[in-house]
């Protein structure tokens, strides 16, 4: 028998090669990175699939890491601007009765404030705005009643089945029943001053939230207090166009909602 001979430095330098060629393809597999392609002409010319990502037919869907799927979970993104007092405006251009004049009539006292109000001070946490008031010890509402419980009127009620029962009640019962309705289903707001900080005039700022309460709203219960709706309002921020440089900085208007009504829902 012929012995084999052993191999020799271009033998073993092949096979390093190839193994470590399809090393590389199988990475590539396990991880779904796409193969690197040699030097040359045809590096420069791309298939109609790979410029658009991949076939599209009709059932396909966009990758998720070139196109994420809409939520409404997603958060509110704050504004990134730097940190220091270097960028803060400077005391000529913090001039109230300049800073008026742009503002112009979207300044609402009832909603804004330059200086730190009194307010803030007492409560801190907030003031609850109740929808009633007592008077000689009976509660008297504060604001017109909702329209809805306005067209209840209380004098039949459909049972299941379509049988139909006539309430006997007379209109001042039925009035106290759906003011007892209404004081059940009542979401009161809380209004908080916030400190916007130096960027904004005025920097004060009356914002409202629902007041969450440990029980339910509805009768049966299930509902609870969400939002209803909002005003806007308009105030001035400072924006420096580089920030970098401090330079091109002016007072700009932005605009924000705040809430003014709560109602029972799901």
């Amino acid at each position: 028998m012929r012995r084999r001979r052993p191999a020799g430095p271009v033998a073993l330098a092949l096979a390093v090669l190839l193994l470590l060629a399809m090393t590389s393809r199988t990475t590539q597999a396990r991880t779904g990175a796409p193969p690197r392609t040699t030097r040359g002409r045809h590096n420069h010319q791309m298939t109609e699939q790979q410029r658009h990502g991949g076939h599209q037919g009709q059932d396909s869907k966009p990758p998720l890491l070139l196109r994420p799927l809409p939520s409404d979970d997603l958060p509110v993104i704050d504004l990134v601007e730097p940190v220091g007092h270097l960028y803060d405006p400077g005391p000529d251009d913090l001039d109230p009765v300049k800073l008026q004049r742009i503002l112009a009539g979207h300044f609402d006292p009832k909603f804004m404030a330059v200086q730190r109000p009194k307010e803030s001070y007492l409560h801190p946490n907030g003031t609850l705005k109740p929808g009633f008031r007592l008077r000689k010890g009976r509660l008297v509402p504060a604001r017109p009643m909702p329209v809805e419980l306005q067209k209840i009127r209380l004098k039949n009620i459909d049972l299941p089945g379509g049988l139909r029962v006539r309430l006997n009640m007379g209109r001042r019962l039925r009035r106290k029943m759906r003011q007892l309705l209404w004081t059940y289903t009542y979401c009161p707001l809380v209004y908080r001053w916030k400190d916007l900080g130096l960027r904004f005039w005025p920097r004060w700022i009356r914002e409202g939230r629902c007041y969450k309460s440990r029980r339910s709203c509805s009768f049966p219960p299930g509902m609870s207090c969400r939002e209803k709706s909002s005003t806007e309002k308009t105030v001035l921020r400072w924006h420096c166009r580089d920030w970098t440089q401090k330079r091109q900085c002016r007072w700009i208007p932005a605009t924000m909602s705040i809430l003014v009504e709560c109602s029972c829902s799901c």
